[in-house]
Formats: structure tokens, C-alpha cells, sequence
């Protein structure tokens, strides 16, 4: 054991440390930074299955975490034209922004039979509804962008998490209180006169 202050023997493993150990005998080299390529971004103007999934998802935690006083609606009148020539007219909510469209009629207890909210989305899509946090039964139309019903569902069931689409794309859904298309007998090929669509009277 080498104490301190004792020089090191010829033999001891202290004496074998070659002088300059450890540092470069002439200029060391500085290791270049790594030369990171540049991605060029994913090109998301066009709309895909995965996005509006993203996009669903993120509004749908918004709406079920948010307090119900969090989310407005703004309130607008529409008719229904059968083909028959039978016009209904309803006030409606308008779900225009993902938040909006989210909520949908989540938490309510109760809707008059001349009310209803109207789904409006920036694009034609295949469209989902469902009736999570949803407590009364509805009639959801679903809406071509020249305002032509397509598909109806009607009397959806009350908390259920299952998808409900038109299986085709469409611009709009309508919801009415459950039993509405059946009371006035309004069929698939109904026109919506709304200004969203361009039939609304002049």
C-alpha cells in the first residue's frame, strides 16, 4: 500500500502509468455532431380513417370530462319536406365544431317535440353517432349535402356506446326525440330545408 507522501517503487502498479495517459499527445479530433435528416411534414390536408379517429376521440374526452355548462349551442330553425309534400318545422341546436358535435344531446332528460340539434360537419364522411351519456331515446337522420335524408334510425337506444352510421357518406344528422319520423310519417328521401344545404326558402 502505497501511504500518502511515499514515492512509488519501480515495481508498483503506480509506476507503470505511461506520462500523459489519458489526454491526446496532439490536437484530438471533436467528434462532428450527427447530421439529423430533415423529415419533410406528412401532407394532412386530406382527411383519413386514423385523423378523424384522433380527432373523434380528443372531442369525445373533451365532451364527457367537460362541465355541461362548458358547451353552448347556438339555435336555428329548419323544416322537413316529405315526398308526400308534408312540411314540418322543428328548432334546432347546431353542433358545428368537434366539441359541440361531442356533447351532441348528452345529459338531457327530456326534448320537445318540435326540437331537435342538427350535426353539420366541414366535410361529407362516414359519419358515426352513438348515445353514450345520452338518457333519451332519438331519431337521428342522416343527410346528403343537398339536404336529401338518406337513412334514418330510428328510437336509438339510451347509453349505448354502439356505432350508428348511414353506411355511405353523408354531410349532416339530424336528431329528433325518439318516434318522430314514425308520428309524422316523414321516409327516407325527406328534404331538409336548412340554409346549411342550400334549400332553405327564400
Amino acid at each position: 500500500m502505497v501511504g500518502a507522501g511515499t514515492r512509488p517503487s519501480p515495481g508498483s502498479p503506480r509506476s507503470r502509468i505511461r506520462p500523459g495517459a489519458g489526454r491526446c499527445d496532439r490536437p484530438c479530433a471533436t467528434p462532428s455532431p450527427p447530421r439529423w435528416r430533415r423529415e419533410q411534414p406528412a401532407d394532412i390536408t386530406e382527411e383519413t380513417p386514423v385523423l378523424r379517429a384522433i380527432a373523434f376521440a380528443a372531442a369525445a374526452l373533451f365532451a364527457l370530462t367537460a362541465p355541461v355548462s362548458a358547451v353552448t349551442f347556438e339555435t336555428d330553425k329548419l323544416a322537413i319536406e316529405t315526398p308526400s309534400g308534408e312540411v314540418h318545422e322543428f328548432t334546432v341546436e347546431l353542433a358545428l365544431n368537434d366539441a359541440q358535435r361531442a356533447r351532441g344531446l348528452m345529459y338531457r332528460r327530456e326534448m320537445a317535440a318540435d326540437h331537435g340539434m342538427l350535426f353539420l360537419y366541414d366535410r361529407i364522411g362516414l359519419h358515426s353517432m352513438w348515445m353514450a351519456n345520452t338518457y333519451i331515446p332519438l331519431d337521428m337522420l342522416f343527410i346528403k349535402p343537398d339536404g336529401e335524408v338518406v337513412h334514418i334510425a330510428e328510437r336509438t337506444v339510451p347509453r349505448s356506446r354502439r356505432p350508428i352510421s348511414a353506411g355511405q357518406r353523408v354531410k349532416a344528422v339530424l336528431e329528433l326525440r325518439g318516434g318522430t319520423t314514425d308520428r309524422l310519417d316523414i321516409p327516407v328521401g325527406s328534404t331538409v330545408r336548412h340554409k346549411a344545404f342550400g334549400t332553405a326558402d327564400p
